[in-house]
């Protein structure tokens, strides 16, 4: 089990106009890759507390009311009155626990598979930037390509792929379809 660490941050730097981005942020041994999440919020939309886009405005309790000074009180309410609830809070909140849960996902596969795990694999496949995947996609589709221009005539069209599983290429079911 890795000692991965995946949660949403308001990343520091704010745009010109105002708005700063949130990024899922996957750590492991001190070291960082942050993913886009897509969304540019108000610094007070953003619940530090939660990770979270502020959905309600939050009230002070009365157990807070009872342990807290008056000087304690004043300022959670100013910081209370700074908070911006925005319409899709919701929204946002939810394709951010779907984007960590769909890392956590994929951290679950690669670990079961005995892969290697570390924060730019899980960021390059996520973003799907997994260069394996990408050549052996336009392989298929190039052979794809192939096979149906020279339909009419399959076996000149077919090479020796009998050794493409010692290679790796998980793809010689696929080609051998296209070959008597």
């Amino acid at each position: 089990m890795s000692d991965l660490k995946i949660k949403a941050v308001l990343y520091p730097s704010t745009y010109t106009n105002g708005l700063r981005p949130i990024y899922i942020r996957i750590t492991q041994n001190r070291k960082s890759t942050y993913l886009s999440v897509g969304y540019s919020i108000p610094e007070g939309a953003w619940n530090e507390t939660e990770k979270e886009v502020w959905e309600n405005k939050p009230s002070i309790s009365l157990k807070q009311k009872d342990s807290l000074t008056e000087e304690e009180l004043k300022g959670l309410k100013e910081k209370y009155k700074k908070i911006i609830l925005l319409p899709n809070a919701t929204k946002i909140n939810n394709d951010l626990k779907k984007q960590i849960a769909d890392i956590l996902k994929l951290q679950n596969k690669l670990e079961a598979n005995d892969q290697r795990v570390n924060p730019e694999i899980l960021k390059n496949k996520t973003q799907k930037k997994d260069t394996e995947d990408i050549y052996r996609n336009d392989f298929l589709k190039f052979i794809d390509k192939v096979a149906k221009l020279n339909s009419n005539q399959k076996d000149s069209a077919c090479w020796d792929f009998s050794k493409a599983a010692e290679l790796g290429l998980d793809c010689y079911d696929e080609i051998k379809k296209y070959c008597n």
